[in-house]
């Protein structure tokens, strides 16, 4: 086909769209000039004059009628606000006077690039000394910097919003066809809820690569969240960035372990993380692995990555959570949020849920349990279940607050426990963005501070890192922590378990309430600085086992390995072995039992049970005695 005859059925086909959208245009929407007490999304009386649209100053009708139905098609989706529908009166009149001047023999908006559109516009707008740039709300950068940045002039912003509109409109393909997926289209989750809401395929320029991409995307999502597949993607994208550069005109079929290990040699060299980069190899790994099986690639059809090319991975030997004097301080200037974010934080303190778990949290999200408990229930986005926890009262009525007030707000039968907050919502939930910020702010504003006096600059996910590591200083069990924080394995739950050195300190102090004895009977124990000294204490933790056991403890050091004593009575003659009077009972119970052994050992004549429960009866007898001591002065 000719490029005259592409251009002539390009130009029928938007004929014909433009003809379809003039249809559905009718009454109010149909007219050249909208004037607000006219609207039919005008509730009530107009209490404050806004600006009529003039539509009619677009000369083209075909242009006229696009822009015209895209204003209608976003105030009737919700998308634009009535307000802000006739806030853009003036921009729209700047974008007519543009294309009227510029394209005047312009068939279809959608015709222009949208790079080089926006570029002519912003052009125009300097040209005529029009142009103005608007500033971001202030944000706290990660140097606890109050920082503005600067945003392009309005009116760009409303030239995209209706060329993406149009966009939509025209583009009728499935969304999995498309180069850009939209997360609101194919999942429908709202953009608030994640930091990337699109996938961009358009940045993969090998377009066999770009197709088998699409495909392993697709897949994915049936299987990972939202985010974990804008990682994978990236990964591709890292691939077909190194393909182009080193290998312009490589084919699938070319595609050999050479190739791959120049892209893991490639790799290396980037200023990422270690563990970003041991990302980027494994999901192209995995990439390659599923186009070979699935036939999505024409390539060799065995492993082209093997485990020792990755870089090691980093486990994070700590858990990112917020110290207690950081969360004493957020606290105590709570009250200088808005009641729906001291609600949302106050939910977060407590159960440790995921961001985009508490953004979606259902409106009904309280079951009533027994006993007049109830249960929260909120859905995993990351596992793909639903799952529900005991909370406290205190929370049961936090939650009740707030339902009360999105009912006042939005009305029955509303979805979301926590919708971005009028005027700006529009009934979708709140933007884990717009919390960060906030809190954020407020850290910078009260000088919220750690120990050290480093400005602490807030992660929302510090928060679920900071339950966990909580429940483990207070002694719940890690199966239990990880029932709670809905993790799937304990080797998820472990990254929280993390014994803060007060609560190690604690324990060791307990251990030392009462006089600590060896198998001799002999007062024992660990010198006092390790009670005094956090470098001391990192010693103990490195150096010493300290494990429990059902008599006392064993202070073996790690450097002598495993302990190869059988059993517990082993350690009543092991110069390892500590007790103290909380062990009083076991230890009586062991020296009844051990005694009766020996009576029937001598009854008999057993010299081999004699002589080897002799010296066990004699430690016990000395242990005992000096432990009886204390429990007669207590």
């Amino acid at each position: 086909m000719t490029n005259t005859n592409q251009q002539f059925k390009q130009l029928q086909t938007h004929q014909e769209k433009q003809e379809w959208m003039a249809s559905e245009l009718i009454n109010f929407w149909s007219e050249d000039k909208w004037k607000p007490k006219n609207s039919p999304l005008l509730k009530g009386e107009l209490k404050y004059p806004l600006p009529c649209l003039h539509f009619d100053k677009i000369n083209s009708w075909a242009i006229r009628t696009e822009i015209k139905y895209a204003c209608y098609s976003l105030s009737t989706k919700g998308k634009w606000s009535f307000k802000r529908l006739h806030a853009s009166s003036t921009f729209i009149s700047r974008i007519a006077k543009w294309l009227n001047e510029s394209k005047p023999h312009l068939n279809s908006l959608v015709e222009l690039e949208k790079k080089s559109g926006v570029m002519s516009l912003a052009s125009y707008l300097i040209a005529n000394g029009i142009y103005k740039r608007g500033k971001n709300p202030s944000v706290v950068n990660s140097s606890g910097e109050l920082c503005e940045y600067e945003k392009d002039d309005e009116c760009i912003f409303v030239f995209k919003t209706i060329y993406k509109t149009l966009e939509g409109i025209y583009d009728e393909r499935d969304e999995f066809e498309k180069d850009i997926w939209s997360a609101e289209n194919i999942l429908n989750i709202n953009k608030g809820s994640s930091y990337c809401p699109r996938l961009y395929f358009t940045q993969i320029s090998q377009t066999w690569l770009r197709i088998a991409a699409k495909k392993f995307i697709k897949y994915q999502l049936n299987k990972c969240v939202w985010h974990t597949c804008v990682l994978k993607l990236g990964a591709i994208i890292k691939l077909s960035s190194f393909l182009k550069s080193e290998y312009p005109s490589v084919k699938p079929c070319q595609l050999d372990r050479a190739i791959l290990l120049a892209y893991i040699s490639h790799i290396s060299t980037l200023p990422d993380a270690n563990n970003t980069r041991f990302k980027y190899i494994t999901n192209v790994r995995q990439f390659l692995s599923l186009c070979a099986r699935e036939d999505w690639l024409d390539i060799l059809k065995k492993e082209l990555i093997y485990d020792d090319d990755l870089p090691k991975w980093q486990r994070r030997k700590q858990p990112r959570y917020i110290p207690e004097e950081v969360l004493n301080q957020l606290n105590q200037h709570l009250d200088a949020l808005p009641e729906y974010l001291q609600r949302l934080l106050l939910i977060l303190q407590e159960c440790g849920m995921r961001i985009s778990e508490v953004c979606s949290m259902p409106f009904d999200c309280l079951l009533e349990g027994q006993n007049n408990s109830f249960l929260l229930r909120y859905y995993i986005q990351k596992m793909k279940k639903e799952h529900t926890i005991p909370i406290s009262d205190d929370l049961v009525k936090i939650i009740k607050i707030q339902q009360q007030y999105v009912t006042q707000e939005w009305g029955k039968n509303f979805p979301y426990l926590f919708p971005t907050p009028k005027p700006r919502g529009k009934g979708k939930p709140i933007a884990y963005s717009t919390i960060l910020h906030r809190i954020n702010k407020l850290a910078y504003e009260k000088n919220i501070c750690d120990y050290a006096g480093n400005f602490w600059r807030f992660q929302l996910h510090q928060f679920r890192h900071t339950v966990g590591t909580s429940m483990i200083n207070k002694g719940v069990p890690q199966h239990i922590i990880q029932r709670y924080l809905g993790h799937e394995s304990p080797t998820m739950t472990q990254v929280y378990a993390h014994i803060h050195d007060h609560t190690l300190r604690k324990e060791i102090e307990k251990y030392h309430e009462s006089r600590v004895v060896n198998f001799k009977g002999e007062t024992t124990g660990l010198d006092e600085t390790i009670l005094s000294s956090n470098n001391d204490l990192e010693w103990f933790k490195k150096n010493v086992q300290a494990r429990a056991l059902e008599h006392g403890y064993c202070a073996r050091p790690k450097v002598l390995g495993d302990c190869d004593i059988p059993g517990f009575d082993g350690c009543y003659n092991c110069p390892h072995w500590r007790t103290n009077k909380n062990f009083l009972p076991v230890l009586k119970d062991t020296l009844e039992r051990t005694n009766n052994v020996l009576q029937k050992a001598q009854s008999l004549g057993w010299q081999l049970q004699i002589n080897k429960n002799t010296p066990l009866k004699d430690n016990l007898e000395k242990v005992i005695k000096a432990l009886e001591v204390d429990e007669k002065q207590d």
